[in-house]
């Protein structure tokens, strides 16, 4: 028994050994993160759309794949005290293999991955943001937010 557990430790020990060095083979970070948005103006009545634009700057010295996720449900929509906003998404860039070409619902857009070209050093990654209040009333007035991760692996 003390034989079996002494191989499985050195067994753990070996394995974060490779996943540490492999780690180190490719890098890959975004410049000047976290980032932030606002919208080209105030939401004024029903149904009015806006949109927002944030442009991103990423370091890597190996093509790579962006995930994008989000920490917790519900976190992809402009939201505040439970009133949301119809939240849409674009990932675009000159370096961005498969960009999106027409605005992407939120839902859909957390579980999509974004292939990046190139060896760097850094690529521009515009990140478009299109926010729709609702058609039938006024929403709530305040500071909407949302969260996104964009996860960079290679």
């Amino acid at each position: 028994m003390v034989l079996r557990k002494n191989i499985i430790q050195a067994l753990g020990c070996l394995l974060a050994v490779c996943s540490g060095h492999s780690t180190t083979l490719a890098d890959a970070s975004w410049q000047d993160a976290p980032y932030s948005f606002e919208t080209d103006g105030h939401i004024t009545f029903p149904g009015q759309v806006r949109d927002g634009t944030l442009e991103m700057t990423l370091a890597h010295d190996q093509p790579c794949r962006v995930s994008v996720s989000v920490a917790q449900a519900g976190d992809e929509v402009l939201s505040i005290d439970g009133d949301a906003l119809t939240t849409s998404y674009k990932l675009t860039g000159p370096s961005v293999l498969n960009p999106d070409e027409h605005w992407v619902g939120s839902q859909t857009f957390i579980s999509r991955t974004y292939d990046v070209d190139g060896h760097g050093p850094t690529s521009d990654i515009t990140l478009s943001v299109r926010v729709a209040a609702a058609g039938d009333r006024a929403n709530n007035a305040g500071e909407y937010s949302a969260s996104i991760v964009l996860t960079v692996s290679w």
